[in-house]
């Protein structure tokens, strides 16, 4: 669409430059004319009439310009408002990804954390579970001493 509106603007430049040079020539022949008007009345008429053919096709091209130009600027609009709702579809697009993203960043983090709470509580269990081996070797060393006191 890009390169069809690239184009359409190259085709208009060129149809202008045309135009330009259509006038320059247009703007020869009223010269022309005029001085065919001082020279005779008989030249003057037949001046006038080819002024006016002149006149005639530089206006039918004109009018073939202005529709170019419309039509141009109308497929302009269209590749404008086009590109428009690509980009309103891919902000929307977009923040859902980040919407979605930032969702399994807080779930990835709340993991985490119960991770975490797990790991912490299994810690204090181990550690638990380390004293009341502690203590139950204390308790067996001191069987031992009483024991060994009660054979002697």
């Amino acid at each position: 669409e890009l390169d069809q509106t690239a184009a359409s603007v190259e085709r208009l430049s060129l149809e202008m430059k045309n135009f330009k040079e259509e006038k320059e020539k247009e703007h020869e022949l009223l010269t022309i004319e005029k001085q065919a008007m001082e020279k005779s009345n008989v030249e003057q008429a037949d001046m006038i009439g080819k002024a006016s053919e002149t006149i005639l096709r530089l206006n039918e091209e004109n009018a073939n310009l202005k529709r170019v130009q419309e039509s141009t600027i109308g497929e302009s609009i269209s590749t404008i408002r086009q590109l428009e709702e690509e980009m309103a579809q891919l902000k929307e697009s977009k923040e859902k990804t980040e919407n979605a993203l930032q969702k399994a960043i807080s779930e990835h983090e709340s993991a985490n954390k119960a991770q975490a709470a797990i790991l912490e509580e299994e810690a204090t269990k181990k550690a638990a579970q380390e004293k009341t081996v502690s203590q139950l070797r204390d308790s067996m060393k001191e069987l031992e001493l009483i024991l060994e006191n009660s054979l002697q």
